[in-house]
């Protein structure tokens, strides 16, 4: 299985050329930076997302990128079918499409986590993985630089940057979620020999082949609000239980009325009521009849909850029993024979 398609990437430019800056890696230029690449919590394919290269003269540049690699021989009509968002490790060497980019087309995609989904007896289970302390993935990628034909008549001419992201197998501590992830770069050494022309290719194999996950990684479920692209909130990142328990607090709270059974019933109820009357009334029937009919049809709808057997009705009975002024519930616990006269 391919690796899942999904990234976490919420930084902004400045926020990036920071934390790259942290790690020891100089920038020298951040291209179009807010033309094509938007900040998400949940990038997917042909999103735009920040790439590190470096070019002829060495320069460090990041420049947003497509995510899901174009040939460059590809011709307009089939670019987008063709396009890849990984390209594995164990076939860098051998394919014709990844060997050419092995050479001379490296870069790095830089990450706040990404997502995989766990396969629980047919049911896919999202996980979130991330770098703790706030770190960044450096993930090795290779890119490529598409351009539409000029023989086209009439077309105008386009060019996009995209990438695929090199994966290998899972390491031991992430075989239970996938069996296929990124290969990490370990440090800014590794990062800048990745991008850097004239590397052995041999040694660059070598080096991302090394059956490693950085120890201070985490992963934990989420919710299945990540399953949709068009969901980009901060809960998509948010633990599973912590999202349970927000959502549970807003309907105790009735942030989420509309769920909320006996408030819906009573509703319906009401409106049905003052529409047998309206109708009732025409032909004779009384409010108090529909009212005695109605009585009975609550008795037959019957929910059980923590406290015991009560309808909705009965459940409104306590309500307003609760909400009562002092005055009147001392009343109403004084015989009436003894109630005092105001």
């Amino acid at each position: 299985r391919n690796m899942c398609a999904r990234t976490n990437c919420s930084l902004n430019p400045e926020q990036i050329v920071q934390v790259l800056k942290n790690l020891g890696l100089s920038i020298d230029e951040f291209k179009d930076p807010l033309s094509k690449y938007t900040p998400s919590h949940n990038a997917g394919p042909q999103s735009y997302l920040p790439i590190l290269t470096s070019n002829k003269d060495s320069e460090k540049i990041i420049k947003p990128m497509k995510w899901g690699l174009i040939p460059k021989t590809a011709n307009e009509a089939t670019r987008l079918d063709i396009s890849t968002i990984n390209a594995r490790v164990e076939n860098l060497t051998s394919s014709h499409l990844w060997q050419p980019l092995l050479e001379k087309n490296r870069c790095v995609l830089f990450v706040e986590g990404y997502f995989e989904w766990q396969d629980q007896s047919g049911k896919k289970q999202p996980y979130y993985i991330r770098p703790a302390e706030g770190k960044l993935f450096a993930m090795a990628a290779l890119y490529s630089e598409w351009e539409s034909s000029s023989n086209v008549e009439n077309a105008k001419h386009e060019k996009v940057d995209s990438f695929t992201v090199v994966t290998r197998s899972a390491s031991q501590q992430l075989k239970c979620i996938h069996d296929r992830m990124p290969v990490l770069l370990h440090n800014s050494e590794e990062i800048l020999k990745w991008i850097s022309s004239g590397e052995d290719r041999n040694d660059l194999l070598q080096m991302i082949s090394i059956d490693w996950t950085p120890p201070s990684i985490e992963y934990y479920a989420v919710s299945q609000t990540v399953n949709s692209v068009r969901n980009n909130s901060r809960e998509c990142i948010e633990p599973l239980e912590q999202v349970r328990k927000k959502k549970g607090l807003g309907r105790f709270f009735g942030e989420n009325k509309e769920q909320v059974l006996p408030q819906k019933c009573e509703k319906d109820e009401l409106t049905k009521v003052e529409k047998i009357c309206s109708d009732g009334n025409k032909s004779g029937t009384k409010k108090d009849d529909i009212e005695s009919k109605l009585a009975k049809e609550d008795a037959k709808k019957i929910s059980i909850d923590e406290t015991g057997i009560s309808s909705v009705r009965q459940q409104k009975k306590l309500t307003d029993f609760f909400r009562a002024p002092k005055r009147q519930l001392e009343d109403a616990s004084i015989p009436n024979d003894k109630k005092r006269k105001d």
